[in-house]
């Protein structure tokens, strides 16, 4: 009978398409898996099981729309904002596992429908926010709880482009504008920019609509600062501009780039941008004031001249440049002499696929984004062998996780580089960039239901960054909005993703459940509390002594444990499984696909891991003895047996070492992959899986 091993150290590949089923030659499906769910890929191509989330806070019944932003004023203040209908609620973001009460709540315009479609950049203490059917706001913090949301006052403009019809002409009398040969005001005008230069003194005014006489006269509040403003009188003139913005009319997308701050897309001009005055970011003057000069630190206004009419989706800085992208492509809007001003700027569209209205992240000088058909994830960066930025598809060889579409993304850097996609339905996928090999590993994610009917929808997602556990520098954590369907009603809660495991955890090896606690009490008790946001739930519960088993919370939040505890994770089990590609495709050097085939020898390499189950996920045919099971109807899995030298006992709850899976001769089938699976209360690790294959006649 010939016999096979088989030895696989990296899953860095990740979930594989089903399509590479048949690729067994390619490096992708040595390193690759064909399932796994509730795991990650680490820095080193190990399979890791994801952490368990921690309870953060629980939102109002009316919070069915919620966005999550991050805002990160100080060196040493970070902040999630919460928006839900016509409110932010901040929380603060730090290195703490206790749940959190908002640090501050306070009102916005945007309503639950308005909330998605925010955009926001940051400038210091300062956050710029943009929705095209309101003005843009800027959220400013002051320390504490100081924290104040207005809408932005522009100290001039932004303005359309140059007047250049000599038959259209405005008149000044006072505060009265009259146009003629054309009516371009209406009701909404009110707040708009206007701007008229005068012959005689050379120079221009600008000024605010304060009212809306008739569609050919308004009134105009002029800049005070001025001199000759309160009394101006200007005889019909061609050169003028009227602002950009206006009710309706307001932009959808706000960056910064070269000191200035760049808004983008209206109704309007959905392929226009418009860049501020260098270092003065509420000045969009396009000369310098008082006169017709233009200087280079100017404000800029350009449009993409796209063959068709397309809306700029989003803005990113990177790599020295100004991306704008569009359903047709990616623009990089950059200057020709280093210098960037109105005579310098120019805009070129990148061999990039387009882009789906979703925000991008930025990475270094990386911009990774969702494509045009919006089940793609793109990567826009140098290739090495061009000048210019190009785009390369980061999904292609697990396309089948996100087809249903990917409405958000976040990214975390530590450890290693992990991008978090929340697709249309609610689901989450992962890719895992970071690792020697630059391998793209894929894997799917569902976070524990508990007793609800229906699967977890995730409404939002982002990242912060926190303080990193050696207390220098930050590192990233992932903020989560969950919805759950219990007792007849949606429960919606704030949560973040639980630490990995770390070499200096010594004595309390992570959190592996979700929408849990971690609760340290000053004396060891038998009851703890607040777990109202799972109340008639049943949980699992680990303490220092290990895994306590089930238990249902009470409906006032208490949970009662036989015997007193001081250091407790409690939360709902989630489950983690992977299943290995057929390890036996007939290349060279392996068994044909027609030979039946037996795994008769398993060995797993881990680190820091407690029980886990071990099965061929295959039906098997012949003379098979499986050990007995926990679950008799399940004979596709069967626990891995206490590794030595703990030969007796429990299996450890923090192994470090091989274990191997015995298993009599016997049980043929015409597959040889191996799966894995874990619902428990601990991590669980896999450096490597090594395989024994014995191969029929």
């Amino acid at each position: 009978m010939p016999r096979m091993d088989h030895w696989q150290g990296s899953f860095g590949a990740g979930v594989l398409t089903p399509l590479l089923a048949g690729r067994p030659d390619t490096q992708a499906y040595a390193e690759g898996v064909a399932q796994s769910l509730n795991g990650v890929i680490g820095p080193h191509g190990q399979w890791q099981r994801r952490p368990g989330t921690l309870f953060r806070h629980q939102l109002d019944g009316d919070q069915a729309q919620v966005r999550l932003l991050r805002f990160e004023p100080t060196a040493g203040a970070a902040f999630m904002l919460v928006l839900s209908h016509q409110r932010c609620e901040v929380f603060a973001v730090s290195r703490s596992d206790d749940a959190a009460a908002p640090v501050v709540t306070f009102d916005t315009p945007w309503s639950a429908q308005d909330v998605e479609a925010l955009d926001a950049a940051q400038s210091g203490n300062t956050l710029f926010l943009t929705h095209p059917n309101h003005p843009p706001h800027m959220l400013g913090y002051a320390g504490g709880t100081g924290f104040s949301l207005t809408p932005i006052v522009f100290t001039e403009g932004p303005y359309l482009s140059l007047n250049l019809n000599d038959r259209h002409v405005l008149t000044v009398s006072g505060q009265f504008v009259t146009a003629t040969g054309f009516a371009p005001f209406s009701l909404g005008d009110i707040g708009r920019a206007v701007r008229v230069f005068d012959e005689a003194s050379q120079g221009w005014f600008n000024g605010i609509i304060s009212g809306v006489d008739s569609a050919a006269t308004v009134a105009v509040m002029w800049d005070p600062l001025l001199p000759g403003s309160s009394t101006l009188s200007l005889a019909p003139t061609g050169q003028w501009y009227l602002g950009a913005f206006w009710d309706g009319n307001y932009p959808a997308h706000v960056a910064l780039h070269d000191d200035r701050l760049v808004f983008a897309n209206t109704a309007s001009n959905p392929q226009s941008f418009w860049m501020s005055v260098a270092a003065d970011y509420l000045n969009f003057a396009p000369t310098v004031r008082g006169g017709e000069a233009v200087s280079a630190a100017s404000a800029i206004f350009g449009t993409l001249n796209d063959a068709s009419l397309n809306e700029i989706h989003w803005l990113a800085a990177a790599d020295y440049s100004l991306l704008a992208a569009t359903i047709s492509g990616v623009w990089r809007l950059y200057s020709a002499d280093g210098a960037l001003s109105s005579s310098s700027i120019q805009a070129r569209k990148l061999d990039a696929v387009g882009a789906a209205p979703v925000a991008p992240v930025a990475v270094g000088a990386s911009v990774l984004y969702v494509d045009r058909s919006g089940r793609r994830v793109m990567g826009l960066s140098r290739d090495g062998l061009s000048a210019d930025l190009s785009s390369t598809d980061l999904s292609q060889n697990a396309s089948h996780l996100s087809q249903e579409g990917i409405v958000a993304l976040g990214v975390t850097q530590n450890p290693g580089l992990r991008l978090w996609c929340r697709l249309q339905e609610g689901g989450v996928i992962c890719l895992d960039l970071a690792g020697p090999e630059q391998r793209l590993g894929w894997t799917a994610q569902a976070f524990a239901p508990g007793s609800s009917p229906l699967p977890v929808s995730v409404l939002a997602l982002s990242a912060a960054g926190r303080p990193a556990r050696s207390g220098i520098g930050v590192d990233e954590q992932l903020w989560l909005v969950q919805q759950r369907y219990r007792s007849g009603a949606w429960v919606r809660t704030v949560e973040v993703l639980s630490d990995g495991l770390g070499f200096d955890d010594a004595d309390w090896p992570g959190h592996f459940l979700d929408s849990g606690v971690v609760s340290r009490l000053p004396l060891p008790a038998t009851t703890v509390g607040g777990l109202a946001h799972l109340a008639g739930e049943t949980v699992q519960v680990r303490s220092a002594e290990g895994d306590l088993g089930a238990f249902v919370v009470g409906d006032d939040g208490m949970l009662t444990l036989p015997s007193a505890q001081q250091m407790l994770s409690i939360g709902l089990a989630y489950t983690s499984f992977v299943r290995l590609n057929d390890l036996n495709l007939g290349t060279s050097g392996r068994f044909s696909l027609t030979k039946a085939r037996h795994v008769y020898d398993v060995r797993f390499r881990v680190w820091r891991s407690g029980p886990f189950d071990v099965g061929t996920g295959e039906p098997e045919f012949g003379s098979a003895v499986l050990p007995a099971l926990s679950d008799p109807a399940d004979q596709r899995f069967w626990a891995v047996p206490t590794p030595e030298p703990h030969e007796g006992t429990d299996f450890p709850a923090d192994f470090t070492g091989d274990v191997r899976v015995r298993r009599d001769e016997g049980g043929w089938a015409r597959a040889s992959a191996v799966c894995w699976r874990t619902s428990g209360v601990y991590a669980l690790n896999v450096l490597g899986v090594g395989v024994r294959i014995a191969g029929g006649d």
